[in-house]
């Protein structure tokens, strides 16, 4: 089956059935069929499996994170950011940086660390690994609980 008839075929179904067939999928024909669905049915993917949707854009090729982390509304992609290998998350917060979006980029992190504990260390390092420049752009955007974690 073509992808773009399987993206039809999935987006009619309910997202959690949805999710659990791309789940079942090899990741590189999964990411093109999610590649082929509308932003909101995307959305609802991640919203009911954010490891799925991160695995799935795991394969995504690395100019491609950014658009479809930053497809999702910052809360979302804050539960997605957990489940992705910590290279592709530095990288998503580097190029989020660097295309200009820093002002999404920091809202996702912040939405990701608003607790203490693991995220909020996630974040930390992530910010902390930045480069110096892109760094003194995105740190002023952090909450004081996550900037406080950067500084330790």
């Amino acid at each position: 089956m073509d992808p773009s008839q399987a993206a039809r075929i999935l987006s009619q179904l309910v997202p959690e059935v949805a999710a659990e067939i791309l789940a079942q999928m090899e990741p590189t024909k999964a990411s093109l069929i999610l590649n082929l669905m509308d932003k909101s049915f995307v959305i609802a993917l991640a919203i009911v499996d954010p490891a799925v949707f991160a695995s799935i854009i795991e394969v995504y090729a690395e100019k491609d994170w950014v658009r479809m982390i930053h497809k999702l509304p910052a809360e979302v992609a804050g539960d997605v950011f957990p489940f992705l290998q910590f290279a592709t998350a530095q990288k998503i917060v580097e190029q989020g940086v660097e295309m200009g979006i820093a002002k999404a980029t920091a809202d996702v992190l912040n939405h990701l660390g608003r607790e203490a504990g693991e995220n909020r260390v996630l974040v930390g390092k992530l910010v902390s690994g930045l480069p110096r420049t892109q760094k003194a752009v995105v740190y002023p955007l952090l909450t004081e609980e996550i900037q406080a974690e950067v500084n330790s």
